[in-house]
């Protein structure tokens, strides 16, 4: 399941909706299934996926809250926020994050060689593979060029091919090196500390990003009919949780938005 949308409300906070069986089966979801999407979205380091309306799971999910009465959501959404803080704050949960989180930490390549002794391995083996053509050619009756084809690899060995191996080689580290530390630095960044901080990540970039929904915004065929969304042009550039809330409805996302804000507070962080 992409993680577009996990279940109803926190989904899009990008954490994950979870909730008692009862609230689960309104729309249709079984409790092992959410636990799967939550723990797939916060060991993951959070929500990064933007759509999933093409996930079949995703649309009987939509479909499912789509049917829902209007007065119903609301009441449902609180629900679904209150497993998600019970699950989410089980030891169970939390040593889950931190198993995927140093799983996902990048590795440092350490080379076992200096420079130099690469470049003398790399050296050894290329004068290897050229002396069995020479030695091919020695029994074949070509000793002189043999001789003279020596000669000229190892004027060329000194002289432009070992400078530029070296040179091979240096480049190669560094760029490992600088991709190792790009990589940590992406991965701290990602994986927070721990699973709390992902969590509350999560729930300030859905306040920030479900404030002053349009719930009015109409949508329609855009481009001659090529393409179907937001007839205001300025909501297209909206953040996706913008547009999720907009999908919701205002019952739905006036209860997430509480229910995150308390959440959130009572995180800490």
């Amino acid at each position: 399941m992409r993680q577009w949308a996990i279940g109803m409300g926190l989904v899009v906070a990008g954490a994950a909706l979870l909730a008692q069986q009862t609230a689960l089966s309104q729309i249709g979801v079984k409790e092992q299934q959410a636990r799967a999407w939550v723990d797939r979205i916060v060991g993951a380091g959070g929500a990064y996926a933007t759509d999933g309306r093409d996930d079949p799971e995703v649309a009987a999910v939509l479909e499912m809250w789509h049917k829902l009465p209007a007065a119903a959501k609301g009441p449902l959404t609180t629900q679904l926020y209150a497993w998600a803080k019970v699950y989410t704050s089980t030891p169970a949960f939390k040593a889950d994050y931190q198993k995927n989180r140093t799983a996902a930490k990048p590795s440092e390549f350490i080379p076992t060689e200096t420079v130099d002794q690469e470049l003398k391995t790399k050296i050894a083996t290329e004068t290897a593979s050229m002396e069995q053509s020479w030695k091919y050619m020695e029994a074949n009756g070509m000793k002189e060029l043999a001789a003279q084809q020596r000669k000229e690899f190892t004027d060329r060995l000194n002289k432009e091919l070992t400078p530029a191996w070296r040179t091979e080689i240096e480049q190669r580290r560094q760029t490992e090196k600088d991709g190792y530390a790009q990589g940590l630095k992406d991965w701290q960044a990602r994986y927070l500390p721990d699973s709390d901080a992902v969590i509350a990540r999560a729930l300030r970039e859905f306040l920030a990003n479900s404030a002053n929904v349009d719930y009015t915004a109409k949508k329609g065929p855009l481009m001659n009919g090529a393409e179907f969304g937001f007839l205001n042009s300025a909501y297209r550039e909206k953040p996706w949780q913008w547009n999720l809330s907009w999908e919701f409805g205002p019952e739905a996302i006036g209860a997430a938005r509480t229910a995150a804000a308390a959440w959130l507070a009572g995180l800490g962080k």
